[in-house]
């Protein structure tokens, strides 16, 4: 099958002709470990358009959760690049590793996939929803003073940052709050 026709081809509209984006498509590459705002900056200087999805997470430390931005995709960014054109100039990039390939071709992103992510993005991050917990849920505590402890989830706490679990302390059972980024669903 050829993959230029319509058919297969995300990019081509419905009368099946292609956008007028100057022939470039987007494509997927592998940066060096904790090298992607580093390589997304080589990329542009050169030119080239780049993505890196940014994501807010949540980051223990001892008692106190806050958060931290990271790429959505650890060692993973996006970029546009005409499909036949060399990709020598991408791949000797500084932080780049590899560009990600299926049988020895770079792969095309559908640009639907690269539109959504975009879409999702408030002030250039994605806010990822939390993982919804429901009552008798078993969780695990990553932090704070019952950090490795497993409990059962109860219910939301007035503030919204904060849960109820039940756990068993000292050969009873009691109600705990605690910060709803502590908790792993079982």
């Amino acid at each position: 099958m050829d993959p230029s026709s319509p058919n297969l081809n995300p990019h081509a509209s419905a009368a099946g002709q292609e956008p007028d984006d100057g022939g470039l498509e987007w494509f997927c590459l592998q940066s060096k470990p904790q090298r992607e705002r580093y390589a997304q900056t080589h990329l542009e200087r050169q030119g080239i358009e780049a993505l890196l999805p940014l994501a807010r997470f949540p980051k223990l430390s001892g008692s106190k959760a806050s958060w931290r931005i990271s790429p959505l995709f650890p060692r993973y960014l996006f970029f546009r690049h005409a499909p036949n054109a060399s990709f020598g100039p991408i791949q000797s990039t500084r932080g780049v590793a590899s560009i990600v390939a299926f049988g020895g071709k770079p792969a095309i992103v559908p640009l639907a996939v690269v539109e959504e992510i975009r879409s999702r993005a408030l002030d250039g991050v994605i806010e990822l929803e939390a993982p919804e917990l429901k009552a008798g849920s078993p969780v695990r505590i990553l932090g704070g003073p019952y950090e490795g402890m497993e409990a059962i989830f109860q219910r939301n706490a007035s503030d919204k940052d904060r849960v109820i679990v039940l756990m068993e302390l000292m050969a009873s059972v009691a109600k705990v709050s605690i910060d709803r980024n502590f908790l792993e669903i079982r």
